[in-house]
């Protein structure tokens, strides 16, 4: 509600709802202003938190926000490279993931919660190059497995996540595949072995890609 000078100064491009009763929206300019979100009670319908620049905020334009399945845990991912973690119950960072503690080099265009415990998150170059999708374990805060082009991932970057049914995930690329993610293995999850592709589509072809958990 921008007339009680709280609201976005900016079009708002995401909203996720959490499970605490909070409301939380995003708003930024592609290469204008970096990325703001707020959190909203929707009980007084009043502003709880800002997260900007000031207090730890992204320096680029957020190209997603999501809510984490059972926690007020928000995720958010940017155009500056970086997977920022937030608590919206207690109006704080959480954590931040970027190139330094095995984030993405390049844009971060997509994020899917998995489950309590899992994220996935897909990048690539804005050119179109180098294709990058992780999966990180929220609760120990830590990268767990990275996929790309040389292990059966993307070529290029991954604009979106779906969750299937038994927990398996899709990832699609601006690359023209779809492709699909099996879990096995994840709550056991070492360095590799969390995820495995079993199938790639290409056009209207079906390529099966089965790769062990030893990739």
């Amino acid at each position: 509600d921008k007339a009680n000078d709280n609201g976005h100064d900016e079009p708002i491009d995401y909203l996720a709802l959490l499970k605490n009763g909070y409301l939380a929206s995003c708003s930024s300019k592609y290469q204008v202003s970096p990325g703001v979100i707020k959190v909203w009670d929707l009980m007084s319908f009043k502003l709880k938190y800002t997260f900007n620049l000031s207090n730890g905020g992204h320096s680029g334009y957020i190209f997603d926000l999501i809510a984490l399945s059972s926690s007020g845990y928000l995720v958010s991912a940017s155009e500056d490279t970086t997977i920022k973690i937030w608590d919206a119950t207690q109006g704080r960072l959480v954590n931040t993931f970027d190139s330094s503690n095995g984030g993405h080099s390049s844009i971060v265009w997509s994020l899917l919660s998995i489950d309590d415990e899992y994220m996935a998150s897909g990048a690539g170059k804005i050119d179109g190059g180098k294709g990058e999708l992780k999966i990180w374990n929220i609760k120990a805060n830590k990268l767990v497995t990275t996929f790309n082009e040389s292990n059966g991932g993307h070529s290029s970057r991954i604009y979106s996540f779906a969750l299937l049914n038994g927990g398996d995930f899709a990832s699609g690329s601006v690359d023209k595949t779809i492709k699909i993610w099996s879990r096995d293995g994840m709550k056991n999850a070492g360095a590799t072995n969390c995820c495995k592709l079993i199938l790639t589509t290409i056009f209207n072809i079906i390529l099966v890609c089965l790769f062990n958990h030893h990739m």
